[in-house]
């Protein structure tokens, strides 16, 4: 694919890198330092890329930072993570309204990547419009669709989390993202 789009390694490359009228295919990857699993993922993601000819740029940096430059929308790419929770929501991720720049420069939601699909816009706004579970999930299947074949982020994995409380603690309240309502909890006898 990166032939038939014109990238190719130019004869006598020493690195290997593809050009393009001149330019190096080349971009860099932010990631939080000491967040050992990210950290990872950018090192085997950078081995990836160079693999198939391209040059990505690992920089790790402070947490501080990152989130600044994240809402400055100062990267190419960036490895971060998301808990969305029990509900699908997607608003704050892709509408194009989390977009828009305020007056201090930053994106004021999480749609870095300054994704805009007028479609997605009116999804997730009827989803957030409807209690109706049936309806939502059928808005939410539309949106991964849309979602899936526009790639306005790369997902790469969803790690699992399990949770246990000893049998001797009373009060636990289970729910999709885990045990609640911590104050009501007691030790048995």
């Amino acid at each position: 694919m990166l032939d038939a789009a014109g990238w190719r390694v130019p004869a006598g490359s020493r690195d290997g890198v593809r050009m393009k009228d001149g330019q190096r295919l080349s971009f860099g990857i932010l990631v939080q330092s000491g967040h050992v699993s990210r950290m990872d993922v950018m090192t085997m993601l950078i081995s990836y890329w160079r693999l198939v000819g391209v040059e990505a740029i690992g920089e790790t940096i402070e947490w501080a930072v990152l989130g600044e430059r994240s809402r400055r929308t100062q990267f190419d790419m960036m490895i971060t993570g998301w808990a969305p929770g029990p509900d699908p929501d997607v608003f704050r991720f892709f509408h194009s309204s989390q977009a828009e720049r305020n007056a201090a420069g930053h994106v004021p939601g999480f749609n870095r990547g300054l994704f805009r699909n007028a479609e997605v816009d009116r999804l997730s706004e009827a989803a957030l419009a409807t209690v109706d579970v049936a309806e939502r999930r059928r808005i939410y299947h539309e949106l991964d669709v849309i979602l899936t074949r526009e790639v306005p982020w790369i997902w790469l994995f969803q790690r699992s989390a399990v949770s246990a409380v000893s049998n001797r603690i009373g009060g636990v309240v289970w729910s999709p993202i885990g045990a609640e309502e911590l104050d009501a909890w007691f030790i048995r006898p």
